[in-house]
């Protein structure tokens, strides 16, 4: 059962507007998928110096300044006509932190051509 005080916490939350969150994240990909976009700037100016992306193998975590060069470069420059293809995208409170903070969520998927090894 639900307390009194979580339900009005949920409703709350329910009449926030994330889009100034939402546009924050939309102004990020856009930058990062820019043809000619300096991938560590772009980096720099929309995350945290103690950023901290969680990859799949063998890429692991990677830090802020690793980012570019390990992940992103090498990937664009294999992957031609890189696309971003988005599903999902929504924002809420975070519940972990007592709704303290705002979590932007985006699920989709990169497509594009093969035509160099990675």
């Amino acid at each position: 059962m639900v307390s009194k005080a979580r339900s009005r916490q949920f409703k709350e939350a329910r009449l926030i507007d994330f889009q100034t969150e939402k546009a924050t994240v939309l102004s990020f990909y856009q930058q990062l998928d820019k043809i000619d976009a300096n991938l560590s700037d772009v980096l720099q100016r929309f995350t945290s110096d103690d950023y901290q992306w969680h990859g799949y193998h063998p890429f692991g975590e990677l830090s802020q300044s690793e980012l570019a060069l390990t992940f992103w470069t090498p990937l664009r420059q294999s992957l031609t006509h890189l696309q971003r293809r988005q599903d999902i995208f929504f924002a809420g409170r975070n519940e972990i932190d007592g709704f303290d903070s705002t979590w932007v969520v985006s699920m989709g998927h990169l497509m594009g051509l093969f035509d160099k090894p990675w």
